[in-house]
């Protein structure tokens, strides 16, 4: 940090040292309790979340269908018809009750008869509904029929009928029926699916077999720069050998652009068609569109403008499709370079001591698949990403100086109010910055609740000046801040669904396919769908089927890099607890708000992409690129957990195989973008 560093023991006023207030341990405390208890309220008792469970008296049920990841348009006449048919003695119980939970609204026929709309209407479909049907029940062969109508979603049924011996209840006993009249036994609810091309591409064993010398050259490539990093050398700045790394790392980005990223189809990408459009409306018309013109259209129009600056500056439509893509992709691949050096400057300000840990940082945040994959693609993603890691190094600074000036909330307020203008996940960055920089004034700084109001007011006026004028026009023009192309209440575009419309407990609790089978692999879990999209590009450039892929990336080896990451995964983790105990117990109280900065941001960037998964319960929305705000953090606890691991590696064995191994996934990763 710098020179003017704070001390677990302020001075303040002249007086005697106090101890400073754990300010972290209760932020960090607060930002992992009331996620956690948002998150239990929203899949427990909110119907807009569509979570399910099966009990022990019940299971949900629905009908047979294929996979496929086509975009559905709500209400095309979704209807499934659910019937058991059940014999009853001539002696009928006192009481019969039909109790069931239905993902969509229900109409229910006893025995042909319909029960009153009033009976079965609910406000909270996750709440158990019962309704009385003694009086439908006849002697003999009975038939119960309960239709289910979801225009957004799959329909699904639990139901346990009561006072008949033995109990009725939902399984795959019942019959379903779809809309157009094909008729099938009902299948157990589920949620975790298997695409068609999942197991077409060879395993990542296989592709280990067949390229087993490249591996083994990089693992001694690995066990070489150990060696050499331990060998006693002469005194060098402490920093110099992580800059020299990110200038071989800039070397490497321009190579992968100019030779890979300008040949990729500019309508290659997540959603790139779309992106394209909104490009091409303001450089047409003149003006920003709203929400409602087009697919992708509600987002802040920052990186849209510039894009528009570039292609329309560069005549690039006047020229061939490489020429094209090198003026669309020109903002993508510089913020996502930029956030590599925004890493080293992050790395600098928290490790100026340490050679070794702001070089792994910094290697890490360079050879990120996640950001190398997403700066070919013509996405907002990168730019959102280089400017929430903006607001990160300010608020970084801010909290290792002893004073914060208004001059750096006010260029706080501006790196946020870019971000919210080029993404609604800028929000959560500046957000924790507005936090910690706060609490910094009022527990440490000591300075009275007006004067940090007074400094917190510099940064929203910056907020409010450059990015307000867009969210107050949604406000004005749909009746709410945010809005998505999944929920406009007017416009061209109508609601819409993708598989699988619903999760339940195993998409949250499961992991390992994507260590095997890399690509597509996010259908099967929600681990799954943030680790092959965080190390690799898992979804193919957001095409759905394999054969739509481009060709430019080295498969065999980014496939490699699935299994390879394991271990730097769970260094990861180990950095993750590392910097929160940094953020508790490190005696510069600078650093300690830092990594709890950084640690809070990566639980709350966490715990927003889980609500977003459950919320809006379709494939294509787990994906790890829309955190990219965390390569940076990601690189610092990467460093953190790289030392602990070394401190109790004693055995020097285990520190070459260590280095081995890292070898082998950053060489993997090199030729996965390079040849």
């Amino acid at each position: 940090m710098a020179n003017d560093k704070l001390d677990y023991l302020d001075v303040v006023n002249g007086s005697r040292p106090k101890r400073l207030w754990p300010a972290p341990a209760l932020l960090l405390g607060a930002l992992t309790l009331l996620p956690l208890l948002f998150l239990a309220y929203e899949i427990a008792f909110t119907p807009a979340v569509p979570f399910i469970w099966n009990s022990a008296d019940a299971a949900w049920i629905g009908q047979p269908s294929q996979f496929d990841a086509k975009v559905r348009l709500a209400g095309e006449g979704l209807t499934s018809n659910f019937s058991k048919e059940f014999d009853v003695s001539s002696n009928i119980p006192e009481r019969v009750v039909f109790r069931f939970k239905a993902l969509g609204s229900l109409k229910l026929f006893v025995n042909g008869a319909a029960v009153p709309d009033e009976a079965t209407r609910v406000h909270n479909w996750k709440r158990e509904t019962a309704v009385d049907i003694t009086h439908s029940i006849q002697p003999g062969r009975n038939r119960l029929l309960a239709s289910v109508h979801n225009p957004r979603g799959p329909c699904l049924l639990w139901a346990q009928v009561e006072g008949l011996f033995p109990r009725i209840s939902t399984d795959s006993d019942w019959t379903a029926q779809s809309a157009n009249g094909v008729s099938a036994s009902a299948v157990p609810a589920n949620d975790v699916l298997t695409h068609p091309d999942a197991g077409r591409p060879a395993s990542t064993w296989a592709l280990a077999t067949q390229h087993k010398l490249p591996l083994v050259g990089f693992a001694g490539a690995g066990m070489l720069a150990a060696f050499l990093i331990s060998r006693p050398r002469r005194a060098v700045p402490p920093i110099s050998s992580a800059r020299s790394l990110v200038w071989a790392i800039t070397a490497f980005w321009l190579f992968v652009f100019f030779q890979k990223m300008v040949r990729i189809d500019a309508r290659i990408g997540f959603d790139a068609l779309a992106h394209l459009n909104y490009i091409s409306f303001i450089l047409q018309e003149h003006s920003f569109p709203m929400a409602g013109d087009g697919w992708a259209m509600y987002h802040p129009p920052l990186f849209y403008l510039l894009s528009a600056a570039a292609v329309g500056g560069l005549k690039a439509s006047s020229g061939g499709p490489e020429f094209f893509k090198f003026a669309a992709g020109l903002v993508p691949f510089i913020s996502g370079l930029g956030t590599v050096w925004l890493t080293w400057l992050l790395s600098r300000r928290l490790f100026e001591n340490d050679t070794l840990k702001a070089s792994a940082a910094v290697l890490v945040g360079g050879l990120w698949p996640m950001g190398l994959y997403m700066s070919a693609y013509v996405s907002n993603e990168t730019l959102c990403g280089l400017l929430a890691h903006l607001v990160m190094l300010l608020t970084v600074i801010g909290l290792g100086q002893s004073r914060v000036t208004p001059w750096m909330m006010l260029a706080l307020g501006c790196a946020g109010g870019l971000a919210l203008l080029s993404k609604f996940t800028g929000v959560i960055p500046v957000f924790l910055a507005v936090l910690f920089l706060g609490a910094k004034l009022v527990t440490v700084e000591r300075v009275s609740l007006k004067r940090a109001a007074s400094l917190v007011t510099v940064v929203v006026l910056g907020l409010a000046v450059i990015s307000g004028w867009f969210y107050v026009r949604n406000f004005l023009h749909y009746g709410r801040f945010l809005v998505f192309n999944w929920n406009l209440p007017t416009g061209s575009i109508p609601p819409w669904w993708q598989q699988p419309g619903f999760h339940m407990p195993g998409y949250l609790l499961s992991f390992g396919s994507c260590l095997a089978q890399p690509y597509f692999s996010g259908f099967r879990s929600f681990w799954d769908a943030l680790y092959s999209t965080f190390w690799l590009d898992g979804l193919v450039g957001g095409r759905v089927v394999l054969e739509g892929r481009h060709q430019l990336w080295n498969y065999d080896f980014m496939s490699l890099v699935s299994p390879l990451a394991l271990l730097p995964t769970a260094v990861i983790g180990l950095g993750f607890f590392r910097s929160l105990w940094h953020s508790l117990f490190h005696p510069d109280a600078g650093l300690r708000l830092s990594y709890g900065f950084l640690c809070g941001l990566s639980l709350l960037m966490g715990f927003a992409m889980i609500h977003y998964s459950l919320a809006v319960p379709i494939y294509s929305t787990t994906k790890a690129f829309f955190a990219l705000s965390l390569l940076g953090p990601m690189a610092v606890f990467f460093a953190e957990g790289l030392q602990t691991g070394l401190e109790f590696l004693r055995p020097v064995w285990l520190r070459y195989g260590l280095s081995a191994w890292l070898g082998m996934l950053a060489g993997s990763i090199i030729l996965s973008f390079a040849t």
